[in-house]
């Protein structure tokens, strides 16, 4: 009677296993091998080469600008970035932000200069857009700059390289990072001109500074998708890598006669 009731029991155990593997999902954790020869560490390092590569080819189109107001007491000069999107014979277009080439006033800046490693060009103010914060500025010079190639394809998540020239222009030109895109449309409110419009950004993570306003946002192919516009700040400093930018979509219909 003992053995006839412990065989029941095991029996009913090994349909209640059974039952219970075959219902329940089993979840498996990839671990990545920090073995240097793994198939992980070699994807890793794809990336890194092609992040490198990428950013090597792209910051041949990106420039620096300085644009100086003369006041009736002081000269303010200010700096920012731009991205040259366009060559016609020796003529080079450059966009950046209209709040670079403003200096920050209502009025446009008396002078801009365009700087490239060591060389300074002068440049002058094609069009500004008057719903949001965009300006195409153009330089001549009989050297071969590189042209930027144009997307405008966004999707949430993707890695992005961002160029810009922060702080000191010359001293940190064309600095490097790296980010992803958070989300690609914000939408907020804002009055330019007296006029209220709804803009639309893409959210990002890549560093922003002063200074890196107007700095090209590129994908991984090396193509132009944006340009960095502004970011989230308060005063108690813990909000970090909340920047936006606007997107090559909108850049292309505020210049669409000179592209």
């Amino acid at each position: 009677m003992k053995k006839l009731l412990l065989i029941i029991v095991l029996f009913t155990f090994i349909l209640f296993l059974n039952n219970f593997q075959k219902n329940n999902i089993n979840i498996e954790y990839k671990t990545i091998n920090y073995d240097q020869d793994s198939q992980e560490i070699k994807d890793i390092k794809k990336i890194d080469d092609l992040i490198n590569l990428v950013s090597e080819k792209v910051k041949t189109s990106c420039v620096a600008l300085f644009c100086k107001h003369r006041g009736s007491l002081i000269n303010n000069t200010g700096s920012g970035s731009g991205v040259i999107i366009k060559k016609d014979k020796q003529d080079y277009y450059v966009v950046t932000n209209k709040h670079v080439v403003y200096n920050e006033t209502t009025t446009l800046c008396d002078d801009i200069i365009i700087y490239y490693e060591g060389l300074e060009f002068k440049a002058e103010v094609v069009k500004c857009d008057d719903t949001i914060d965009l300006a195409l500025v153009k330089f001549n010079s009989d050297i071969n700059f590189n042209v930027c190639s144009l997307s405008e394809e966004l999707n949430n998540g993707s890695y992005i390289i961002c160029v810009s020239s922060p702080y000191d222009a010359k001293q940190y030109f064309n600095t490097i990072s790296v980010g992803n895109i958070s989300n690609t449309d914000r939408t907020f409110s804002e009055e330019i001109n007296g006029v209220k419009v709804e803009n639309h950004y893409f959210q990002h993570t890549a560093s922003i500074n002063v200074g890196s306003s107007g700095g090209g946002i590129f994908d991984l192919d090396g193509s132009l998708i944006g340009l960095n516009d502004w970011m989230v700040t308060n005063k108690n400093k813990d909000i970090e890598r909340m920047g936006f930018g606007i997107s090559t979509t909108l850049i292309k219909q505020a210049f669409k006669e000179y592209l």
